[in-house]
């Protein structure tokens, strides 16, 4: 019975219309799902993976991920049904960007099927969009003194720039953050009762992102660069925060900790981040 409803929620013809304008998708949303017994990183766009565990289950799985996995990945977890849907389309590997020997950020991606997104988005009343965020170890070379946060930093702190880069992954990007607005605002036009959540895997924890009650007002209707020029806000608070000593991303505490700090930043009337770590 779940593969046909899910089957059915996947095909046929579809109109969505929100506030970014009308999605159309006249013919039958492809690729076909497939049943397989794990959650996995799939880059073929030969089919998408479907999984039938509970979400505590299929995020022990998104953990094995964030910690191992090459690429990031993404899915809708469908509680009714304890379903879990891959969305994702096409996975783009880390790139750290570094500019005179300083690390400015990275950037990696997964480009999702955004026709198979709004028509489950259209079909089901409850659903949760999760994503994973890969570890950077080893993206950090040895024989390069990096700058971060405008110090000088030798090999012998490989470790401490490793971690400190890595204890952004706990958290959703700018990007993420804009597109769970923009995705947010169009399911509740859809679904006004309904309930839709945004989490994001890391090796640190599972992060929920959502918008407030009083921010589903204050978005409603919203354009992308509206969107945009808020997040970069939000960023920007964030950036704002005085790195601490570098010695206290030598111990998972301490990242944590920081991590923490971020996430504050991060939320307001409008936007809630809540960060959940891992028990030990």
């Amino acid at each position: 019975m779940h593969r046909r409803l899910l089957y059915l929620a996947m095909v046929g013809a579809m109109v969505f219309q929100n506030s970014q304008g009308i999605i159309r998708q006249d013919k039958p949303l492809e690729p076909p799902p497939r049943i397989v017994s794990n959650l996995v990183v799939n880059n073929s766009t030969d089919y998408i993976n479907v999984v039938e565990k509970n979400e505590e289950e299929g995020v022990r799985d998104l953990r094995q991920l964030a910690e191992n996995s090459q690429l990031e990945e993404s899915w809708v977890y469908l509680p009714l049904e304890t379903l879990w849907v891959e969305i994702g389309k096409t996975s783009f590997p880390l790139e750290i960007i570094v500019k005179n020997k300083e690390i400015i950020g990275y950037q990696e991606r997964v480009e999702n099927y955004t026709g198979i997104v709004f028509k489950l988005m259209q079909a089901h009343w409850t659903l949760v969009h999760y994503h994973i965020h890969i570890k950077k170890s080893g993206v950090v070379k040895e024989g390069i003194d990096y700058i971060v946060d405008g110090l000088k930093i030798s090999d012998s702190s490989l470790l401490e720039i490793e971690n400190l880069v890595s204890s952004a992954t706990a958290l959703p990007s700018a990007l993420d953050i804009r597109n769970m607005v923009v995705h947010s605002d169009a399911y509740y036009t859809l679904n006004s009762r309904g309930q839709i959540s945004h989490k994001v895997v890391s090796g640190y924890g599972v992060t929920e992102y959502t918008v407030t009650e009083e921010g589903r007002r204050f978005f409603s209707g919203r354009d992308v660069p509206f969107v945009d020029k808020y997040t970069e806000g939000l960023y920007s608070k964030a950036e704002g925060l005085k790195l601490p000593s570098l010695r206290t991303f030598g111990s998972l505490e301490g990242t944590i900790s920081w991590i923490h700090q971020l996430k504050g930043a991060l939320s307001d009337e409008n936007i809630q981040v809540t960060f959940h770590p891992y028990a030990k």
